[in-house]
């Protein structure tokens, strides 16, 4: 039987596996800018960065943040979640997913909430099995700023 992977704070160390976790996810972000994000993200107690390791290699990432709004009672937003394509299914997610609710709980969270691309079907199933609960299916919208 495999080991439950160790799940930790992401460290500045961890941001070359990060990197190719993100560009699995369909995120690529060059070396310098993901350490400028992290650099302005680690010190707000709002934001969770984890990373899921087994063998001394990291396996997959996590992020989420608080959010509180006039119209909902507080909770928690997944924002990412990934695990390395050569290892879904070996747990890692899960492991992720939990450590993120207690999170949100020990904050008074009422909820984890998340959002997760059409596209991605085995994200739905993994979440659906979870216990995530499909709420609502709505637009984004973006508009660029010019700098």
């Amino acid at each position: 039987m495999t080991q439950p992977p160790t799940v930790r704070a992401l460290t500045p160390a961890d941001l070359p596996a990060a990197q190719e976790l993100l560009r699995q996810l369909g995120y690529p972000v060059n070396a310098q800018e993901l350490e400028t994000r992290l650099c302005a993200l680690q010190p707000d107690p709002a934001r969770l960065l984890l990373v899921a390791e087994r063998e001394g290699s990291v396996i997959a990432l996590a992020e989420a943040c608080l959010r509180l709004e006039l119209a909902n009672p507080p909770m928690a937003e997944l924002l990412s979640l990934v695990v390395d394509e050569n290892v879904r299914g070996s747990g890692a997610g899960v492991h992720l997913l939990r450590a993120v609710e207690q999170w949100a709980a020990e904050r008074g969270c009422s909820a984890v909430t998340l959002g997760s691309r059409v596209e991605r079907a085995g994200a739905h199933r993994f979440y659906e099995r979870e216990g995530y609960l499909l709420e609502k299916v709505w637009h984004i919208y973006r508009r660029g700023l010019e700098s």
